[in-house]
C-alpha cells in the first residue's frame, strides 16, 4: 500500500450528496452497492451507471468538477486532470477518476 493510500479518505455519502444536490440520475452498482445489500466485503471505491440523458451527462461533469475528479491510471495513482464536460462523458464507456475525497468509477453499459 502506497502512502497516498493510506492517507485516503473514503467518503461515499459526499460524493453520493454532491450526485444529488446537482440532481444527477444514476444507479449505484459494485461493491458498495453489494455492502448496501448487506455484503461483509468492504469497498474503497464508487461505482456508478449514470443516465446517458445529454442534461444528465451536463449535471454529471458539473458534480465530477466540484469533486475534483481526475483520470486515474496505473502510471499516474493520483490522476490526471481530463476536460470534464457532457461530450466527454458521452464517449467514454469507462472513466475511472479520483475525487478529492474517494475514488469514483463511472461505469456505463455498452451502447
Amino acid at each position: 500500500m502506497t502512502e497516498s493510500e493510506l492517507d485516503f479518505e473514503f467518503d461515499p455519502a459526499h460524493m453520493l450528496a454532491v450526485l444529488e444536490d446537482d440532481r444527477v440520475q444514476y444507479v449505484v452498482i459494485g461493491g458498495l452497492a453489494a455492502v448496501l445489500h448487506g455484503s461483509p466485503v468492504l469497498t474503497q471505491d464508487l461505482d456508478v451507471c449514470p443516465s446517458r440523458e445529454p442534461e444528465n451527462l451536463e449535471r454529471l461533469a458539473r458534480s465530477l468538477g466540484k469533486l475534483g475528479a481526475k483520470i486515474r491510471t496505473e502510471t499516474s495513482p493520483e490522476g490526471l486532470p481530463f476536460a470534464c464536460d457532457a461530450v466527454f462523458l458521452r464517449n467514454v464507456q469507462l472513466l475511472m477518476s479520483n475525487v478529492t475525497i474517494g475514488a469514483a468509477h463511472d461505469t456505463r453499459p455498452t451502447s
